[in-house]
């Protein structure tokens, strides 16, 4: 599949042909170190896909079990032996959407176990299941191996052996001549050039109102 597709558009396009009623909401992320910019981004993903935000206010736990890390140069050589880590590198999330349905979000600092994607998110429905996978969480940038998969229960009897990917259809952006951290900023300008707009000021001020929440509730100033 191609990668750097994940305009909000054409995400909930793909993922709203198969979302069933009453779906739960796994979302895994083992990404680089954490901070708030990544979690908000990912987060925004859950209301762009689905329309929903939480209700009531979600339960969260934030921690940090690495006080420091090295810093490696470019060509992997040292540069630092110890620099403070100050963001979490655990987050933990729990809640219930506006509709009722249950989900479920952890995120950690470090390198994924081998051969394990980086990002597992499932969507769990009545007649089926979505998987997205990717060897990183900024699905907004793109990776090369981003790919969309579908197991319908009604279609091989309810075991779920038989699990279809989804193919997305490559637009201008796509070609080989753009790297794949600016496919999505070329789409985003296109779209504003066009008057629409693709994450809006509230939308931002609404996320970090939800990781402002985190933070008190885990007692954590900032």
């Amino acid at each position: 599949m191609g990668s750097g597709i994940f305009l909000k558009e054409r995400l909930a396009e793909i993922l709203s042909r198969f979302i069933s009623a009453i779906p739960l909401i796994i979302f895994k992320l083992v990404p680089f170190p954490i901070s708030s910019y990544c979690t908000c981004k990912e987060l925004l993903k859950l209301k762009i896909v689905l329309g929903y935000d939480f209700s009531p206010s979600p339960k969260a736990l934030l921690a940090s079990r690495r006080s420091h890390q090295k810093v490696l140069s470019s060509s992997n050589e040292l540069v630092k032996e110890k620099h403070a880590i100050t963001s979490d590198d655990t987050i933990f999330l729990h809640g219930t959407l506006s509709n009722g349905i249950p989900l479920s979000f952890s995120l950690r600092g470090g390198k994924p176990f081998k051969d394990v994607p980086g990002l597992d998110w499932r969507i769990y429905g009545e007649t089926g299941e979505i998987r997205i996978t990717s060897s990183g969480p900024f699905l907004n940038i793109g990776y090369p191996d981003v790919k969309i998969a579908i197991s319908d229960f009604g279609m091989d009897g309810g075991d779920s052996k038989d699990v279809v990917t989804v193919e997305v259809e490559k637009d201008e952006f796509d070609d080989d001549a753009w790297g794949i951290p600016s496919r999505n900023v070329a789409r985003v300008y296109k779209e504003l050039a066009e008057g629409r707009v693709n994450c809006s000021f509230e939308d931002a001020v609404e996320r970090h109102e939800l990781i402002d929440g985190m933070y008190k509730e885990n007692e954590i100033e900032v």
